[in-house]
């Protein structure tokens, strides 16, 4: 059985996300753009290229996200189908990140977590090299702390640094908790 509809959906998704970009006159880097649908919630996800001589995880601008959430929901009023740019809010006590519109307007501000580790090479055997490992992903799922009751948008960019036989895994992770419609 052949999916093509799949296939143009992904090739559609890609150029859409490519052209939100432009708008926002970002770049982003040449890595997997991650969908993830779940009912009525959409959220794409792909990692904003950062300045020369910046590590992703330090980015000002890190994500440029797809959010999609069902028209009845009260949150749909602030976060309004479309692109967003995640930004580091600067100087925040506590690592937080604005969900901005490609209009330059904040909309929402959600937790940002960043979660570093180290792993010797034989427990990923998914590259190797001296060049970073960057992935993106997207996962909408239900959230158990709320027993169920809420619905968790979140947005990864996960990069690893293979250095002297250890790999640097960081995770930047947002997370967005909405009351289920």
């Amino acid at each position: 059985m052949q999916l093509s509809g799949l296939d143009s959906l992904q090739r559609k998704v890609a150029d859409q996300l490519k052209k939100a970009a432009r708008e926002a006159k970002v770049d982003l880097l040449p890595v997997d753009i991650a969908l993830a649908v779940r009912g009525e919630y959409v959220i794409v996800n792909a990692l904003i290229a950062p300045p020369d001589g910046t590590r992703p995880e330090y980015a000002q601008k890190m994500f440029l996200v797809y959010l999609s959430l069902p028209e009845k929901h009260e949150m749909a009023k602030k976060i309004p189908k479309g692109c967003y740019i995640i930004e580091r809010i600067p100087d925040s006590p506590t690592p937080r990140a604005r969900v901005v519109n490609l209009k330059g307007e904040s909309v929402h501000e959600v937790p940002l977590n960043i979660i570093r580790t180290e792993l010797p090479p034989e427990s990923y055997e998914g590259g190797g090299g001296d060049e970073p490992i960057l992935h993106s992903q997207a996962i909408i799922e239900q959230y158990h702390p709320t027993l169920y009751r809420d619905i968790v948008l979140q947005g990864y960019g996960i990069i690893c640094y293979p250095t002297a036989g250890v790999w640097y895994w960081t995770w930047v992770v947002i997370v967005i908790v909405f009351a289920a419609a």
